[in-house]
C-alpha cells in the first residue's frame, strides 16, 4: 500500500483522557521532584497555548501569510487546543490526589497574562511563542529519544509522549510567522531572551511551590 493510499486510511480522532490508573502522586519513576516538575509543566499548558493561539490568531489576516501558511496556523490551533484539553482533565486527578496547585496557578497566570503580556506588541509575543515552541520541541525530542516516561503512570505516559510528538512535529509554524513578519536575528533572540528565563523561572517556582 502506497503512502498516501495509507494517510486516507487514518481516521482522526478525538481521544477521552481518563487518569484512572493515577494512584500515586509520585507518578514518574517514584520521584517527588520529577513527578511535581512535569505537574507544574502541566498547569503551565492550557493558558500558555491560549496565549500562542490569539497571539497567532492575528496574523492570519496578514497578507505576508499565504493560503498554505494560514491552514498551517489553523492545525496548529487545533492540536494546541487539544493538548490543552488533556492538560486540564489531569488538574482534578492532581485536586483528587491533595496537590494544591490553584495559588500558584492564579498568580502565575496574573503575572503573565494579566501584567506582562498587554505591556508587549505583537513582534515580542510572537517572537516569545516561537522561543517557547523551542524549548517545548526541545524537551519534547528528549523524552522522546530517552524514553524518560518508560516508568510513568501509563496514561500519563501516553498523554505526554502524544503531547510532545506534536509539538516537534510543528515546532517551526511559530518561527515560520516570525520570519515572515518580523524577519531577522534580533527578532528571534530578543523574544528568547524573555521567553526561556520566563518559562523555567515558572517551572521551577512552582516546583518549589508543591513541594
Amino acid at each position: 500500500m502506497s503512502p498516501s493510499l495509507r494517510l486516507n486510511t487514518v481516521k482522526i480522532r478525538r481521544h477521552r483522557w481518563c487518569f484512572e490508573d493515577v494512584g500515586n502522586r509520585d507518578w514518574l519513576a517514584g520521584s517527588a521532584a520529577v513527578s511535581r516538575w512535569f505537574d507544574v509543566y502541566t498547569l503551565l499548558v492550557p493558558d500558555n497555548e491560549s496565549f500562542y493561539i490569539r497571539t497567532l490568531r492575528q496574523c492570519t489576516v496578514d497578507a505576508a501569510i499565504d493560503e498554505f501558511d494560514s491552514a498551517e496556523l489553523f492545525r496548529f490551533f487545533r492540536q494546541e487546543s487539544l493538548h490543552g484539553i488533556a492538560h486540564r482533565a489531569y488538574w482534578r486527578k492532581m485536586r483528587d490526589l491533595g496537590i494544591e496547585y490553584s495559588d500558584f496557578l492564579r498568580f502565575i497566570n496574573w503575572v503573565l497574562y494579566s501584567v506582562v503580556e498587554p505591556k508587549q506588541c505583537l513582534r515580542i509575543r510572537i517572537s516569545m511563542v516561537a522561543a517557547i515552541e523551542h524549548v517545548n520541541a526541545c524537551l519534547g525530542n528528549t523524552v522522546l529519544k530517552g524514553d524518560l516516561f518508560v516508568n510513568a503512570t501509563g496514561s500519563l505516559r501516553k498523554m505526554f509522549y502524544w503531547h510532545f510528538a506534536e509539538e516537534i512535529e510543528h515546532k517551526a509554524v511559530a518561527h515560520k510567522v516570525l520570519d515572515r513578519l518580523y524577519p531577522g536575528y534580533f527578532n528571534r533572540i530578543f523574544g528568547a531572551l524573555i521567553a526561556f528565563p520566563a518559562f523555567f523561572c515558572a517551572v521551577f517556582v512552582g516546583t518549589a511551590y508543591l513541594l
